[in-house]
């Protein structure tokens, strides 16, 4: 009986963990298309920093968690528009960010490891993907999810949340029974 219950226990923890998985999976790649259909954009794909604006935006304001900003980053890794850096402050190069560098060497969307937001000393997590033009990378469309969010679509359970804990692929703790505070690696 009690080996019964352990199992039972065992396979109910098992199928929450497993949800929840899905359910950051599909998270995810929700904010990763949001920032390929902003990439797609004709005057972004381009580069047409003038007349990109509208495209950028709408990525931030269409609830899909990318409150802390989105920009296009050209091929040499400048940011040249954002909405959240001031135009007085741009271009800035962002070239030393490894999930920069990731999509502008493999073409391919890129989530990054969770760190601290140099402007906010928010921890979010940073994601990418490439502009293209005729199959060559243009440059990158670039947002974060601060790790708030992503707390908020992982509380379906929370006894499965008691024991869950997510470390990205720098081996930062980004989740110990809610998003952490600090990103520390």
């Amino acid at each position: 009986a009690f080996s019964t219950r352990r199992a039972e226990a065992g396979d109910q923890f098992l199928e929450s963990t497993t949800v929840t998985a899905r359910a950051a999976d599909r998270f995810f790649e929700s904010r990763l298309a949001a920032l390929e259909v902003v990439a797609a954009a004709p005057a972004v794909a381009a580069g047409e920093v003038e007349a990109m604006g509208p495209a950028l935006q709408a990525a931030v304001t269409a609830s899909f968690g990318l409150d802390s900003g989105v920009g296009w980053i050209d091929a040499d890794g400048v940011l040249r528009a954002s909405t959240s850096v001031p135009a007085e402050d741009l271009p800035l190069d962002v070239g030393d960010r490894r999930y920069i560098r990731a999509v502008l060497t493999s073409g391919r969307p890129h989530v990054g490891d969770a760190v601290t937001a140099r402007r906010s000393g928010t921890p979010i997590v940073p994601l990418a993907v490439p502009t293209l033009v005729d199959g060559e990378v243009t440059g990158v469309v670039a947002g974060a999810v601060p790790l708030a969010a992503i707390g908020d679509i992982l509380s379906t359970d929370s006894d499965a949340l008691e024991m869950l804990h997510i470390v990205d692929g720098a081996g930062s703790l980004i989740f110990s029974h809610g998003p952490v505070d600090a990103v520390e690696p």
